[in-house]
């Protein structure tokens, strides 16, 4: 079974999936992995916001999924973060005039039991007056070493 198979069997609408752009922005999710921050005892992943024009205000929602015998469980709550200051960057090379990376992604693992793990990240987007949306979904992860 490929990644797109999985995650469609865990409810996710994957004909939307790649890296869906409204507006000037998209997200790129990584994979789910244990945190050295946490001292390897939390888990989460980082989703990065890039847009082409500079905005008025970002705000990130991430939810993880684990993998349950045949079923995608959801991991605790969804963790929202807002831009705090706006900047620029690049990314592969190119500039873009905003760039937002949320951080605050973690979920605390009460054993090292291995595990697979994906993800979801919303974002909202406030450009010219209006609100735009994007998404992201992380990769599968599998021999993750954090179970909840």
């Amino acid at each position: 079974m490929n990644m797109m198979d999985e995650l469609r069997q865990a409810g996710f609408n994957v004909g939307t999936m790649a890296k869906v752009n409204y507006g000037p922005c998209k997200i790129v999710a990584e994979g789910f992995h244990t945190r050295k921050s946490g001292k390897y005892e939390t888990g989460g992943f980082k989703s990065t916001i890039y847009c082409t024009k500079k905005v008025t205000a970002i705000h990130h929602s991430s939810q993880a999924r684990f993998k349950r015998l045949a079923w995608w469980v959801k991991g605790g709550r969804a963790i929202g973060q807002p831009a705090q200051k706006i900047k620029a960057g690049k990314h592969n090379g190119t500039y873009y005039p905003t760039v937002f990376q949320q951080t605050n992604h973690a979920l605390t693992c009460k054993s090292a039991k291995t595990t697979t793990w994906s993800g979801r990240t919303l974002g909202t987007i406030v450009y010219n007056g209006k609100t735009y949306y994007a998404d992201a979904y992380a990769p599968v992860q599998k021999g993750v070493r954090c179970r909840l």
